[in-house]
């Protein structure tokens, strides 16, 4: 198999597929670092423009979010569903 020269060429595409696969895991990995460390960043920032509004807002609510209520528990509430029905007999 030496003597038609094809150990190099196998070798070689080898180490080329094990070498693009550890550059895939490499960015992965810093992609997943970054990402944790800027849902970090904003939830510091969110928790000191929290603070440096007063002691009377509540942490759990959000400008554009309401407390808690999903939108099932908002339609249970109101007796009215945002779902298409098909029109009555």
């Amino acid at each position: 198999m030496n003597e038609q020269g094809s150990v190099f060429p196998i070798t070689l595409i080898l180490v080329l597929i094990a070498m693009f696969i550890a550059a895939q895991a490499a960015i992965v990995y810093v992609s997943q670092n970054q990402f944790t460390y800027e849902i970090r960043q904003y939830y510091e920032r969110e928790i000191q423009q929290k603070l440096k509004e007063g002691p009377n807002v509540n942490i759990n609510e959000s400008p554009g979010r309401e407390t808690g209520k999903t939108e099932a528990n908002q339609e249970e509430e109101s007796g009215h569903s945002s779902k298409n029905h098909p029109p009555g007999p």
